[in-house]
């Protein structure tokens, strides 16, 4: 073998090594965007489906329905707060509801701004989720904490103008 054969294969091998580098970049790029793509189709499905239940229910005066939801992987809790009801409680005093309610200062903020969200999920989301004029108990928010089974129930209770949210549980 010549001298010039051994620097042929070797810039062959350094070669084949930096497109074979190039291409697994390239593949964990386009995994991780669609990994990301993923998730952002699950949160979207999640709000359409809450938002196409509350609106069904809100409608029909005194119905009940029983709603399923599946909360997406990577979540680990999920709230929904009655804003309007709990801003005409403090006056848009962000201050006040923390301490008074023990919910997150985002949560807060986002009341006392008068942010057109009523859904929150913690990790916290991206998109802002609203679904509509709901009505919940005192204290006007509804938390699951420590979502494992990725599956949580709720009770829908049309009311007319809009819809309350409860926890669905069997007597």
């Amino acid at each position: 073998m010549k001298q010039g054969q051994v620097i042929g294969q070797a810039l062959l091998f350094v070669l084949g090594a930096i497109i074979f580098s190039m291409i697994l970049i390239y593949g964990y790029n386009a995994i991780s965007k669609l990994q990301a793509v993923k998730s952002e189709v699950c949160l979207i499905d999640m709000e359409n489906t809450l938002k196409n239940q509350v609106e069904r229910v809100r409608a029909s005066f005194g119905s009940v329905r029983k709603l399923d939801l599946s909360v997406c992987p990577g979540y680990t809790s999920i709230c929904f707060i009655d804003t309007q009801d709990l801003l005409s409680q403090t006056t848009g005093n962000q201050k006040a509801l923390e301490p008074l309610y023990n919910i997150s200062a985002r949560m807060a903020d986002a009341v006392a701004s008068g942010a057109d969200q009523n859904v929150f999920l913690k990790p916290l989301s991206e998109t802002p989720i609203n679904i509509g004029t709901i009505d919940i108990d005192p204290p006007e928010f509804l938390c699951f904490e420590k979502i494992e089974s990725s599956t949580i129930s709720l009770r829908l209770e049309g009311l007319g103008d809009r819809t309350k949210i409860s926890r669905w549980n069997l007597l």
